[in-house]
């Protein structure tokens, strides 16, 4: 039970750590792009949410238009695998997920692993009988 605990503080962790890195608005790219005039309510997206990957790539292409992408510790190749990472789970809108979607995700993928799989229904086929000896004999299961 400790080790279960251990384990899920564990994995609660990383998941935080990911969540919590996956935006940043206080980057150069991000403060060229402004705010967009927009309600959170009518949208249902967080502040956040404002910004498609799209428009946050453009901007972010703009920003590096006069620099040298090739200069180390310049931070043009972690965020092109930024990019390239939260491709794949953006919305049909394009908008990135949200710190509660992927915890609704990760619920969810939590409760499945918990349920028994329905087309696997194992019964034994035999052999039923191990003998006088029971159990003791080898390879007898």
């Amino acid at each position: 039970m400790v080790l279960k605990k251990k384990l899920l503080a564990l994995v609660a962790f990383f998941v935080i750590a990911i969540v919590s890195a996956q935006f940043n608005k206080s980057v150069p790219w991000m403060v060229d792009l402004g705010k967009k005039e927009s309600n959170s309510s009518d949208t249902g997206k967080s502040v956040q949410d404002l910004y498609t990957l799209d428009e946050i790539s453009s901007a972010f292409d703009n920003y590096w238009k006069e620099k040298d992408p090739t200069v180390k510790v310049s931070g043009f190749k972690p965020y092109k695998r930024w990019e390239n990472y939260w491709s794949h789970f953006v919305d049909s809108d394009g908008y990135l997920p949200t710190s509660q979607a992927i915890l609704n995700s990760f619920k969810n993928k939590q409760l499945k692993m918990l349920a028994p799989n329905p087309t696997s229904q194992w019964t034994s086929i035999g052999p039923t009988n191990s003998g006088t000896l029971g159990s003791s004999l080898p390879c007898t299961g």
